[in-house]
């Protein structure tokens, strides 16, 4: 299909300024995608047909996100916990970004060792799963992934109760449509 009605003169259709059409179409795509801007709201008339909602450039860029650093990626900006647990004198949180609609977990508290990582869905070792964080601070992040919505993800956190690997409490966080806790070990 042409997607042009026919001329009204000649009966016939008119490919050409479909192909021009399409051409500028595409343009202005590609434009809203590499620039981040929306396009205007769409209007309330029935008689037109329905125009797809585009999302910012950022959360277009979806899973280039998974395995990043969420403050150096500006996935930070806007973001929230989600939950959070009081854990061996610190807080452990889930965090989602809607600007990136990625999820990340962080620590804040004492100066600990902490090993950090992000899983898809439920199993601990999951293909797809971001690199281990190892950080000796008061506040530290993990990397993220790209879950919008209620997509499921699982935080793993070891606490170690001092700046060196000894034995630790291994908690996990499981986030979807609910985030459940869970102590490990």
């Amino acid at each position: 299909m042409t997607g042009r009605q026919p001329d009204s003169a000649t009966g016939t259709r008119t490919p050409r300024l479909v192909g021009t059409t399409a051409a500028l179409g595409l343009v202005a795509l590609l434009a809203l995608i590499f620039t981040g801007l929306q396009p205007a709201a769409a209007t309330s008339d029935s008689r037109l047909p329905s125009t797809a909602s585009f999302r910012s450039g950022a959360a277009l860029a979806g899973a280039s996100y998974n395995n990043k650093l969420p403050y150096e990626s500006g996935c930070g900006s806007g973001a929230y916990v989600i939950t959070s647990k009081a854990i061996m004198g610190g807080t452990a949180s889930m965090v989602y970004s809607p600007r990136c609609q990625t999820n990340w977990i962080e620590w804040w508290g004492p100066k600990r060792l902490i090993k950090k990582k992000m899983v898809p869905g439920f199993q601990d070792n999951a293909a797809g799963q971001t690199a281990w964080e190892n950080d000796v601070a008061t506040w530290s992040y993990s990397r993220m992934l790209y879950a919008p919505g209620n997509t499921k993800v699982t935080g793993s956190f070891y606490i170690f109760p001092g700046t060196q690997p000894t034995s630790s409490q291994w908690w996990q966080v499981r986030c979807g449509a609910r985030c459940d806790w869970i102590h490990v070990n």
